[in-house]
Order: structure tokens, then C-alpha cells, then sequence
């Protein structure tokens, strides 16, 4: 039976039991309109605060069968009640139209397109920096994961234009397309750019091929995970070589600098150069020189360097995000009432 039927009928076998004992007490007891009701209520409900008089032994009896079956009713009722509260906090139409209330009140947010591995990663990132956020998602398996995470989403598809507008895309700052297909990323960005001339767009590409496709379509930057991977496995291969011609070199700080310590001997080809010229050879600045024991804290450029000197270098290299945003020209918009324009 339907939660809803369930109540209806519950609360009229309440109402039943109510009029029914309201009329037994008149009959049996001679109560009242408002002593029968008092009687029938504080009996159906079991609060018990005593009877208007002494009750015959029929009154008793008939008190009796209205205890068992008015509480009983009054727990169907309650039973009833419960179940059709947990149907609807469990409703899927529900949580949607939660999530979209959420969704609606954001701005300046991201709209990340795809829940991959690149998308899973940049999810958490935002999170972790406290950056609003919606993820654009179809698979049934990545909604879990976006549920147990507690991340704002929408099931949909992220080039179409109802999506991304439900998402508040008229609203966003930025958009990532990251769905595994460039045609996907491709139209998306078209989409998105349309929609919000003035959005940041970064789209993924799998190939050098569609970038400059996807760029043409409005992507203000494009990333390339394999290539991006490659990279950087290439920059620590190389970063191992000049630890092994320079010497021993420390961990990174903040992600964007490298320490090293530089010993002066004949082969290093330092000694009698001045710190400035020395800084040119070992590729980085030289921060600190440890001689005969003792440490000498930013010396001065035109500091000789002598055999058997211990120079502490840091390497300080510009990060390809950095090189990528000052490559950018500056974002132009173009207002007119001229729609070919």
C-alpha cells in the first residue's frame, strides 16, 4: 500500500476510535459531550490523568478495547508517518532539487567537465583550497565516488547547453573540460564559450592534433596529461644528471625551488672566480659559502672562491604553469549590439 493511502487510512481509523469512544462513554457512563472526549483523548493517547468519575464495570471493559485498538491505531498512524518521511529524504527527485538549490546559490565558481583522473585530481584540489565547484558527470560509478566525497555534481551531459547552464555557468569564473574524448572537449568548449564569453576555459587534449582545434573553439589554455607526464619525467632525469656533475642536491621547498651543495675543486673549474661568474656555471644562484668551517651567509658577487669551498646553490626554476600564463596575451571583451559581431 501506498505511504500515502497508509496515513490517510490510519488517521481515520484514529478518528474513528476517537468519535467511537466519545459515544461509548456518553452510553456507558452518562458523560458529557466534553467529559467523553477528555476521556476518549486521555485513554486513545494513554497520558492517563484519571477518570471524570468512578467507572462502571462496562465502562471498564469498553475502556479497555478502546486502549488496544485506539493506541494501536495511533501506531499505525505514527508507523505510517515515519515511512513516508524516510521515502522522501531518500528520494532521488529530491536530492537533485537540493543539490541544484546549492548549485544555484554559487558564483564564481568552477565547472569541472569530466570526473576521470585528471577531473578526480583537480576535484580535490579545489577542495582542499576552498574553491566552489560543480562536476559535470555521466558514469553511475563516478557518482558514487562524487556522493561519498560530498562534492556538488549533476548527471548530464557536459556539451549540452541545458547542462552547463544548470551548473551556472552564466555565473562561473572558470570552466575545465576534462572528458576523455577531444570531439567532447572540443564542443564543450565551443558550448561553455558561447554561453560566457568572459569564462577562463582549460581543456585536456590526447593529441597535438586537436589543440589547436580546441584553442580555436575559445580554450584559453589546453593540458595534455601524457605530455605533461613526460615532461616531468624528463626534468628529473636531467635533474639527476646535474646532481651527479654538481653534487649532493637536497629536497625541494614550496615545490619550486632546489638546494645543492657545490664543492670547488680543479675539476668544478670555479676556483679564482668571482661568486657572480661561479652563479653562471652551476646554473642557479649561490646563496651561501661554507670555507675552512666556517659559513658565509649571501656573499657578495664579486667574492673570489678558493680550492676546497663548499657553495650552497638554490635552483629557482620557472614552472611551466608560470611560463604558460605570462606566454598568454591579455583577455580582450568585445561589447556590441551588433550580433554577426
Amino acid at each position: 500500500m501506498d505511504s500515502r493511502k497508509r496515513i490517510i487510512l490510519s488517521l481515520s481509523l484514529a478518528l474513528f476510535f476517537l468519535v467511537a469512544g466519545t459515544c461509548g462513554y456518553m452510553i456507558f457512563e452518562d458523560y458529557t459531550l466534553l467529559e467523553a472526549v477528555y476521556m476518549a483523548v486521555i485513554s486513545i493517547t494513554t497520558v492517563g490523568y484519571g477518570e471524570v468519575q468512578p467507572l462502571s464495570d462496562g465502562g471498564k471493559i469498553f475502556t479497555i478495547f478502546l486502549l488496544v485498538f485506539g493506541v494501536g491505531s495511533l501506531a499505525f498512524a505514527a508507523h505510517a508517518f515515519i515511512d513516508l518521511m524516510v521515502i522522501q529524504a531518500s528520494n532521488p527527485v529530491r536530492e537533485k532539487k537540493v543539490m541544484q538549490k546549492k548549485i544555484d546559490r554559487l558564483k564564481k565558481h568552477t565547472i569541472i567537465c569530466g570526473h576521470g583522473r585528471v577531473g578526480a585530481a583537480a576535484a580535490v584540489h579545489l577542495a582542499d583550497a576552498g574553491k566552489d565547484f560543480v562536476v559535470l558527470e555521466n558514469s553511475p560509478e563516478e557518482i558514487e565516488v562524487l556522493l561519498d566525497k560530498h562534492f556538488l555534481y549533476l548527471t548530464g551531459d557536459a556539451t549540452s547547453e541545458k547542462t552547463l547552464i544548470a551548473a551556472g555557468i552564466k555565473k562561473a569564473d572558470s570552466l575545465m573540460a576534462l572528458l576523455n574524448s577531444d570531439p567532447d572537449n572540443l564542443f564543450t568548449v565551443l558550448t561553455a564559450r558561447e554561453l560566457n564569453p568572459t569564462l577562463h576555459i582549460v581543456a585536456r587534449s590526447e593529441s597535438a592534433y586537436a589543440e589547436s582545434k580546441i584553442l580555436r573553439a575559445g580554450a584559453d589554455s589546453i593540458i595534455s596529461p601524457y605530455a605533461s607526464a613526460g615532461r616531468r619525467v624528463a626534468d628529473k632525469v636531467m635533474a639527476h644528471s646535474r646532481h651527479t656533475k654538481h653534487g649532493t642536491k637536497y629536497k625541494a621547498v614550496g615545490g619550486h625551488s632546489m638546494s645543492r651543495w657545490v664543492e670547488v675543486s680543479d675539476d668544478s673549474g670555479l676556483v679564482d672566480h668571482s661568486v657572480a661568474m661561479a652563479s653562471s656555471f652551476v646554473d642557479g644562484q649561490i646563496v651561501g659559502i661554507r670555507r675552512s668551517g666556517k659559513d658565509i651567509l649571501s656573499p657578495s658577487p664579486d667574492a673570489q672562491l678558493a680550492m676546497g669551498d663548499k657553495l650552497l646553490v638554490i635552483d629557482v626554476p620557472g614552472s611551466e604553469d608560470e611560463q604558460q600564463s605570462q606566454e598568454q596575451p591579455q583577455k580582450i571583451v568585445l561589447i556590441d549590439d551588433n550580433p554577426v559581431i
